[in-house]
């Protein structure tokens, strides 16, 4: 099988069987974007390789995940991974601030916060540190 792609996003195809032996095939299709400062949405000039294995933020001791792998025999719907930085507006110091996205009529929104990491004490529940702004 050969795959003619005529889009500049990356794409591949994999061959499966379903729980009843019937073959079907699964394309995707990855296109990364880039949000300009007026709001508008572009291709972005470099564009990320389908992801055949999770990332890691730590690859030697597993943990918190970066990217999830984009391989999935079945979706009914498109994913949207959105991945950036959040900032306080100018001359604002904040521990947590509400960030959010939206594309047609679905918005997603979502509280990050400063870094911070986890306190583990024999005998009580682990606890979040306060975040930095």
């Amino acid at each position: 099988m050969r795959i003619v792609n005529h889009t500049p996003y990356p794409a591949d195809a994999l061959p499966s069987k379903d729980a009843r032996g019937r073959a079907f095939l699964t394309v995707i299709v990855k296109g990364t974007f880039t949000i300009t400062s007026d709001r508008s949405v572009i291709p972005a000039a470099e564009q990320m390789p389908i992801a055949y294995s999770d990332d890691f933020f730590d690859p030697q001791n597993g943990g918190s995940m970066r990217l999830e792998n984009d391989i999935a025999p079945f979706k009914p719907r498109a994913d949207i991974v959105l991945v950036g930085h959040a900032y306080a507006a100018p001359g604002l110091r904040v521990a947590s601030m509400d960030v959010g996205f939206e594309v047609g009529s679905i918005r997603k929104r979502l509280r990050v916060y400063g870094d911070r990491h986890w306190r583990c004490r024999p005998m009580l529940r682990p606890r979040p540190t306060h975040p930095k702004p």
